[in-house]
């Protein structure tokens, strides 16, 4: 299987594209600090993006990932502080709860939008309760965890290639990974695989939510603090990213390269307000815009495969017609 599909490729060239054009209006951040101060935000972004994907591939859309984030991000800047084991055990519990959130929908066979949004008022409640107002801050070894750097590859970077090679590796090469593709795709191809479909989207949100809790570390460390509504914005976001870099709302494909792709491209696009001087509520309306461009590109893909498909086959049949098989030579 190959490690880059042409969907990832695209996305790549996007965000390359989107970053040339920034590097040939300020060449400073083609330095290594350039790069770190211009990626650093991203990185948040990218783990919503996989997290989502995640739930995407096994055919659901989820919610209440901005307001998981956010609660995420409110435990790690008040529960740390006080001791370690507070904090793991907060963040335990919130992976059990995002766990039974699957479980709600798998068991009751209720809409994934429909539950998952319902969950993200509780976990916005819960957010509000552990950090009323903006506040907090941010441990010292999560900050020096994702300050760490190789020599001469700046520490966002690093992130972003492990993070995309590391669920790469676990929805492609994994049987788990397998399972929940087909979740998204066929059903009965899980229990064709001697797996019960109530499992596998158990496993499947327990994978997003520890990505996310990843994401909401990243997102304290980057912010030095905690607020219960900073992870709003990477609802949204993240079902952007996901289909910039490829995935579909049908479920049954993933495109993890795609989506940190996908995510950096949005970043970029986020960041121009700082190098040509556009307001920022134009912004909003420009991520709108790469959305719309991705989703037409998307259906052109489709278009032009769909007239391939009939082409061969009209040629195939006339082939038919006058006596020589498909494949054999005149």
């Amino acid at each position: 299987m190959r490690f880059l599909r042409r969907r990832d490729v695209a996305a790549v060239a996007l965000a390359l594209a989107l970053f040339g054009v920034m590097a040939s209006v300020q060449p400073g951040i083609l330095t290594a600090t350039g790069l770190d101060l211009t990626l650093l935000g991203m990185v948040p972004l990218a783990f919503a993006a996989v997290a989502q994907m995640i739930v995407m591939a096994g055919g659901d859309i989820d919610l209440s990932l901005g307001s998981a984030m956010g609660l995420v991000n409110a435990i790690c800047a008040t529960a740390f502080t006080k001791s370690v084991w507070v904090g793991v055990g907060e963040l335990v519990a919130f992976v059990v709860g995002y766990v039974l959130m699957g479980a709600v929908i798998e068991f009751r066979r209720l809409p994934a939008l429909i539950v998952t949004f319902a969950f993200s008022f509780i976990w916005l409640g819960f957010a509000l309760v552990v950090l009323p107002t903006p506040g907090g801050v941010a441990p010292a070894w999560m900050t020096q965890l994702f300050s760490y750097s190789i020599p001469g590859i700046p520490e966002p970077i690093l992130l972003l290639v492990v993070l995309a090679a590391a669920s790469w590796l676990y929805l492609q090469r994994t049987r788990t990974g397998r399972l929940i593709r087909s979740l998204g795709n066929k059903r009965l191809a899980v229990q064709q695989f001697a797996a019960h479909p109530f499992s596998v989207r158990l496993r499947m949100y327990l994978a997003a939510g520890v990505v996310l809790v990843l994401g909401g570390f990243s997102l304290t460390a980057e912010s030095s603090s905690g607020d219960p509504n900073s992870g709003q914005s990477y609802l949204l976001l993240s079902i952007a990213a996901v289909v910039i870099g490829g995935g579909d709302f049908a479920g049954g494909s993933s495109w993890p390269i795609g989506a940190v792709a996908g995510a950096v491209a949005l970043g970029f696009v986020s960041s121009l307000d700082s190098f040509f001087q556009i307001s920022a509520n134009l912004l909003f309306a420009l991520q709108g815009l790469l959305l719309i461009v991705a989703l037409g590109l998307r259906r052109a893909e489709v278009l032009g495969q769909w007239l391939f498909v009939r082409r061969r086959g009209d040629r195939e049949e006339g082939a038919v017609t006058q006596g020589v098989l498909p494949g054999e030579g005149t």
